[in-house]
């Protein structure tokens, strides 16, 4: 491997290490954006409703509650 081909070859590298640094921003900033207009209580809202829901079923499930 010539000198060329092992700098052509080190300089591909690099651009595509930097591609995937500036890929993985800009989905973070874009994430956080959406994240953001989601808002945090609302997802803390329905894991909480989740939550309960599933400890409901396991109770009912277990014969505790009956209706």
């Amino acid at each position: 491997m010539s000198e060329a081909d092992k700098h052509a070859a080190i300089k591909e590298a690099f651009q595509r290490e930097e591609m995937k640094v500036v890929f993985r921003e800009s989905l973070d900033a874009w994430l956080d954006k959406q994240f953001a207009q989601f808002g945090k209580w609302t997802l803390g809202a329905l894991l909480a409703a989740a939550f309960a829901g599933c400890v409901y079923l396991a109770l009912v499930g277990q014969g505790w509650i009956h209706k």
